[in-house]
């Protein structure tokens, strides 16, 4: 098991592409190595940080 911080910071070239928003959020990792078979479970939760009136608020789960 595994545990750290994910950062996302905004980079996209394009408007339709990219959030314009700075997130921060958790990130967490099971892995399992039986009989020579990897498995794992990764998730991560991030949230923008940092408030624009002309932006909405980003929120975001990868399972």
């Amino acid at each position: 098991m595994g545990v750290s911080i994910a950062v996302l910071v905004p980079s996209s070239t394009n408007d339709f592409l990219g959030t314009k928003k700075f997130r921060v959020g958790p990130i967490i990792v099971f892995l399992n190595e039986p009989y020579g078979w990897t498995y794992s479970f990764l998730t991560n939760k991030t949230w923008s940080v940092f408030r624009d009136k002309e932006l909405l608020d980003v929120h975001q789960l990868y399972v």
